[in-house]
């Protein structure tokens, strides 16, 4: 046939279209795909040349497609390409049978791509429209039960879930018409979302397994369009995914053990660049370099730190380890364990894993030999903060310590690491020999582990006041009216002995602000008062308790050994860090002393609410009007810390800016995310076309749902919000293609009063109110 083709090989993109191609690309990968004919390029081409003198020919040739119900839709060259889908901008006509009527159809869908040359839509995007060739599809009607799209991941957010939105019956409803679909995350198998709904929940995850299968195959994300007709699932249209954003996604799981809480600025200057490239650095002796700079790896939302899962999966990838592990562990909530292991491509770093792993296995004898330098450095660092410190020399003092706290950051990672390796070796051992791990008293061959705990002094303190008379006892308040008791003259010698050994040591050891025990005796004799005997579990004993001869107790006993040095070196090497790092305190406290004398700050704890960028900047002395609002800043921050102290973040956060919380005058409503990005603007409430005339470039609109004829206000909009719609809705496609902020289903968005202040975060799909006058 000169016009009809079947969908085979020989179709290209000049010939039969983008859409066209996505078919072949299911049928010969074995999908199903309902019987499908083309209306190649070259029949449009003469209709734009000759008119009518095609149809006579083209009917004939329809003449021979079977009876039936049929879909008749484009497929052009400019359509489902890299950046835009040209979503609704083409006819589509479901329900056509019979000659007459297909002929009719593809005649519409022609006249609908040659009237495309003013439309507000290539406009928007400058896209060249003479360079246009129509194909049209023919397509097998297939009778609907469920109808749906499937996204190999979320088109949103780049997590790698299966997304899956789909309604009952006609696929129609789902992308023009503005129907909020049921909507589905699948992930490890495992279905979330639409309980109501579970008789699908069988077709839901077979679609996503083939779902999965297509993107695997075709090496590039896509979402695909589906029918189920209640035996058979039928793939009736393949797409890349469009959007030109990719959002970072942000994870406070690691924080919550690392950096619990909430960070002060000078606090998160101190840690993130010295925690951060340490681990960066250790890493790179594996991989090699990194392109990864610390504040890449952590973001502050609120004053709570989350990590960066995209720039920790670059770096996993490079061991073969699944970044959808990685994203996994982090973004779901679903507590099965995700696998680490290596893959394939650890192996082009052999070279530096082998000279790493012989490093390891000698690490015992570099930590005694760094160990003892860093205490003779530190022992210099104490010096140097004897003597005070001044502007001018503060910068280097700074970046020596730095250069020591990054040494003992990393042996700070490793020696942990260590202790639990040699100590899960040695409780496998045991468990063969049948003793349990937790029988064994450490204390008993490793005494120096007692050296690093307070608590052995703390409850012999304890027991002594215990034993004062109880008409002393019952009115001792404070430490000062302790010292002044002659019957406590060896207790307050114990508590200055307990103060001078752990005075380092503060509420928290990875906050520089806490004070530290040594500057507040107070809190360490209440600390004495409110101390209570830990009740054992179960009773312990020394290793040679468990008798055994021969071959096994030797071994037995040489894991004992390693597993005990390193337990001991582990609680050495946390005292020890956590001694050196509390030094940055004392560094910032004498430096606040001279901002304080200066006038630049008003109390000492001022200074932990700047960041080490402000220090610089008042040490320089240049910028003497940012220098003169100082302390307002501080003020500000301190404020902020307090005004967001009590809420609750989410453990996930999506893009670089903070989500509004629900606060005073702030109320938000909840939807889904369709488009990246935060936006602020005047809302235009949009309920039908009369109602466009209102509508200025860069106003956010709201809208009931989403039509293709509204297309000219969606170009203009500086974010949308849809009461109804998924993330293939028309106005969600249009969002992305143009990178501005969406979200859809927001139940009541419309009540929302026309010319409100608001702000739309497609990004964690809030809407806020600013209810302010």
């Amino acid at each position: 046939m000169k016009y009809l083709s079947g969908i085979n090989k020989n179709l290209d993109n000049e010939s039969a279209g983008n859409k066209a191609l996505s078919l072949l690309f299911l049928k010969q990968n074995r999908y199903r795909v309902p019987q499908t004919s083309i209306v190649l390029t070259k029949a449009f081409e003469e209709y734009r040349l000759n008119g009518k003198a095609v149809l006579a020919d083209l009917e004939d040739e329809l003449k021979s497609l079977p009876a039936g119900i049929y879909i008749v839709r484009s497929s052009t060259n400019l359509e489902d390409s890299d950046n835009y889908t040209h979503a609704g901008q083409f006819l589509s006509i479901p329900g056509v049978s019979g000659t007459g009527a297909l002929l009719s159809a593809v005649k519409s869908i022609w006249d609908s791509a040659l009237g495309q040359s003013d439309s507000e839509y290539l406009k928007t995007f400058a896209i060249d429209n003479s360079r246009l060739k129509c194909a049209v599809i023919i397509q097998k009607m297939i009778s609907p039960v469920l109808t749906g799209v499937s996204f190999s991941k979320n088109p949103i957010t780049g997590v790698e879930d299966v997304v899956i939105e789909a309604v009952e019956g006609s696929g129609e409803d789902l992308m023009q018409n503005g129907l909020t679909p049921m909507r589905w995350i699948v992930r490890d198998d495992k279905l979330t979302g639409n309980k109501e709904k579970s008789e699908y929940d069988r077709i839901i995850k077979k679609v996503a397994r083939t779902t999965r299968n297509i993107y695997r195959r075709h090496n590039y994300h896509i979402d695909i369009e589906w029918v189920f007709d209640g035996r058979k699932i039928y793939y009736v249209q393949l797409r890349k995914i469009t959007g030109k954003k990719q959002v970072n996604i942000y994870s406070n799981k690691m924080a919550q053990e690392m950096l619990p809480g909430m960070v002060k600025p000078l606090v998160w200057s101190v840690n993130i660049n010295m925690v951060n490239s340490t681990w960066i650095d250790l890493l790179a002796k594996i991989t090699g370099p990194l392109d990864i700079k610390p504040d890449d790896l952590a973001h502050s939302f609120y004053f709570r730190t989350y990590f960066n899962i995209h720039e920790l999966g670059k770096i996993l990838s490079k061991f073969g380890v699944s970044y959808e592990s990685l994203e996994s562990t982090h973004t779901s909530e679903n507590k099965a364990k995700h696998s680490f292991k290596p893959g394939p491509r650890a192996i082009r770093h052999t070279g530096r894993i082998i000279k790493f792993i012989l490093a390891i296995l000698s690490f015992e004898n570099f930590y005694k030999k760094e160990y003892a330098s860093l205490q003779e450095e530190y022992g210099k660092i104490n010096i140097r903060l004897d003597k005070g410190t001044e502007p001018a020399g503060f910068t280097e003092l700074y970046a020596d310590m730095v250069i020591l706290g990054k040494r003992l950051t990393y042996l700070n990672i490793i020696m942990p690491l260590l202790m639990r390796v040699y100590n899960k070796r040695l409780t496998k051992k045991l468990n063969r020999a049948g003793i349990n791990y937790e029988l064994i008293d450490f204390n008993h061959d490793f005494p120096e582990l007692l050296d690093y705990t307070p608590y052995p002094a703390i409850e012999q303190i304890k027991t002594m006041l215990d034993k004062l008379p109880e008409e002393i006892r019952k009115d001792l308040k404070s430490y000062a009216e302790l010292t002044k008791i002659k019957e406590a003259g060896e207790i307050v010698r114990l508590v200055e002995e307990l103060i001078s050994v752990f005075g380092h040591l503060s509420e928290s050891g990875n906050d520089l602000s806490y004070p530290k025990w040594e500057e507040d005796p107070e809190h360490v004799f209440r600390m004495v008062l409110d101390y209570s005997d830990p009740k054992k579990s179960r009773t312990t004993y020394p290793f040679s308790e468990f008798k055994y001869s021969g071959l096994r107790h030797l071994k037995l006993r040489k894991a004992y050994i390693k597993a005990g040095r390193f337990k001991v070196y582990r609680e050495q090497i946390s005292s020890f860090y956590i001694y050196g790092y509390g030094l940055f305190r004392r560094l910032f406290l004498q430096l606040a002393d001279i901002f304080i004398s200066d006038g630049i700050i008003k109390a000492r704890d001022d200074i932990f609410y700047l960041s080490y960028s402000d220090i610089e900047r008042i040490i320089e002395g240049r910028d003497s009007e940012f220098i003169a609002g100082v302390q307002e800043q501080v003020l500000k921050t301190r404020k902020e810390m307090d005004d967001c102290a009590d809420i609750i973040l989410p453990t996930v956060i999506y893009g670089e800016e903070a989500p509004i919380l629900d606060y005073k005058d702030l109320s938000n409503f909840k939807g889904v995310s369709a488009s990246t990005g935060k936006y602020s603007g005047t809302a235009r409430v949009i309920r039908q076309t009369k109602d466009f005339d209102k509508v200025k470039r860069g106003d956010i609109i709201i809208i009931p749902f989403s039509d293709v004829s509204w297309t000219p206000i969606l170009c203009k909009a500086g974010a949308i919000v849809s009461e109804s719609g998924g993330i293939l809705s028309h106005c969600s496609i249009i969002a992305r293609e143009m990178g501005i902020p969406a979200i859809v289903s927001v139940d009541n968005a419309c009540a929302v009063k026309d010319n409100s202040k608001v702000t739309v975060d497609g990004s964690n799909g809030i809407l806020t109110i600013h209810n302010d006058k």
